[in-house]
């Protein structure tokens, strides 16, 4: 107990700073709603119908809880902030969490509770957010996030504030935020991250050198089915950025599986040691918008970055259109954009260094130059496998293919791509392929990706048909 007490004051003093008045709840094992703590006087909660207005900050005490009331509005006022040390249950039929007015700057959620399981559903969040503080365990699921405005030091409407911690957002919209919308610090490694079936429309509107959606590598990141649509005045914001900054060390996996990506500065960015990454079935369109028009400042379908030399990546299945750059090279250990012989010889499926490839690049390049595949300077140690891609020349051919790829045979200090065989079936070339869409993702009129389990429909978004295998 002495110990709850300091952490409590601790946290309280914190808040003082930004309000006079913070009620705290008893913490004998009471369930609070907006409703009960209407009624409880220097609450700080006060109610009109189902409108309830948080005028100063509020603490929900280790052993009490926290029940959101199903389709409340909740509208904090200038810096209140909501602290949970108790658990707590946003799951809704429908409610929104909002500020008082234009002028107020709520601070975000806090979710405070070490291990304790918290779950959002059907909350649409406008101009607030939601921080962890502790390792715990966060879902949301068809919850709006929309024009978060930074505060107090946290610079995203989802921020994971700890090391072990465990996020689930599925079938979420992140629309004109400021930061980005799902972001953890770059020392922290998550035991767990999925992000599934969200839309993420013009979010960083503060146009700093920041994705979208940016994360830290951890036990298992998984990054599926999800559409980012880019700002084209917003010359600083890439897509999906999962980066080992800060050389997190122990085993991890990240997928990048079935996202579309259009028109950002870049696509995916994929950075520092990660012991195993792969990047599949996306389509990545337009990633164009950099600063001064210049090429060196971005523009890649995909960036690979490791010093460290030690990423173990495998690209597959990937449609690159009218980016910059198709794939850039910076740096990596054992980078595999396609690997289905070796000296001749074919390798099994079941080999782990076999990789189907199939990825396709077209009308990628800048100063009429075409450019599906490049290396930065000074990677001349790595040999990277990229046979059995499509690439955006007429003919499949070792001469026309070397025309689009920046490597070795062109700088003594590059990489060397190993790129045939080509994946020869598309006899007609690149020309034929109009719409190709990976296999496993489709997206809906709204341009919201759609389960997987509605196998086999046809949907049409702007004259296009996609198809769910």
């Amino acid at each position: 107990m002495k110990k709850f007490f300091t952490v409590l004051s601790l946290s309280l003093a914190a808040v003082s700073t930004m309000q006079a008045n913070v009620f705290t709840t008893s913490g004998d094992g009471t369930t609070y709603t907006l409703a009960s703590l209407a009624k409880i006087e220097n609450s700080g909660v006060t109610a009109d119908g189902n409108v309830y207005t948080l005028s100063d900050s509020l603490v929900i005490a280790d052993g009490d809880q926290f029940q959101l009331d199903d389709n409340a509005v909740l509208k904090l006022a200038d810096k209140a902030t909501c602290i949970l040390f108790g658990d707590a249950s946003f799951e809704v039929s429908a409610a929104t969490i909002t500020r008082t007015d234009d002028d107020a700057k709520p601070n975000q959620i806090e979710l405070r509770k070490a291990d304790a399981v918290y779950g959002f559903q059907n909350v649409t969040f406008e101009y607030v957010g939601v921080k962890s503080f502790e390792t715990n365990s966060l879902y949301f699921d068809n919850c709006t996030f929309t024009q978060y405005v930074y505060q107090n030091r946290v610079s995203g409407p989802i921020a994971i504030g700890m090391t072990g911690s465990k996020v689930v957002v599925t079938n979420c919209l992140f629309d004109r935020n400021e930061y980005s919308s799902v972001v953890g610090a770059a020392n922290i490694k998550c035991s767990m991250v999925r992000v599934e079936n969200c839309t993420f429309n013009k979010s960083q509107q503060v146009n700093r050198n920041m994705p979208m959606l940016n994360l830290t590598p951890g036990d298992s990141i998984i990054v599926r089915g999800n559409v980012l649509h880019g700002d084209s005045a917003m010359d600083m914001v890439g897509g999906i950025s999962v980066a080992n900054l800060m050389g997190l060390e122990g085993p991890m996996f990240v997928l990048i599986e079935d996202n579309e990506i259009d028109s950002c500065r870049y696509g995916i960015n994929i950075q520092g040691a990660i012991s195993e990454a792969i990047i599949r079935g996306n389509r990545v369109t337009n990633n164009r918008f950099v600063r001064n028009n210049d090429a060196n400042n971005g523009g890649s379908g995909i960036a690979i970055y490791d010093a460290s030399k030690s990423m173990n990546l495998k690209v597959s299945n990937n449609y690159f259109e009218n980016n910059l750059w198709g794939v850039t090279v910076i740096g990596g250990g054992n980078i595999n954009l396609g690997k289905i012989e070796v000296d001749g010889v074919a390798l099994a499926e079941d080999d782990p260094e076999y990789n189907v490839g199939r990825n396709t690049f077209k009308d990628n390049g800048h100063d009429d130059i075409l450019v599906d595949l490049a290396f930065a300077s000074g990677t001349d140690y790595l040999t990277v496998y990229a046979q059995n891609n499509t690439w955006n020349v007429a003919e499949q051919t070792e001469e026309q293919i070397e025309a689009v790829i920046d490597h070795q045979k062109d700088d003594a200090t590059l990489g060397l791509a190993i790129y045939m065989p080509a994946y020869v079936e598309q006899t007609t070339g690149i020309s034929a392929i109009e719409s190709l869409q990976p296999s496993g993702a489709a997206f809906d009129l709204m341009g919201r990706s759609v389960e997987r389990a509605q196998k086999g429909r046809l949907y049409i978004r702007e004259g296009r048909k996609f198809i769910v295998r």
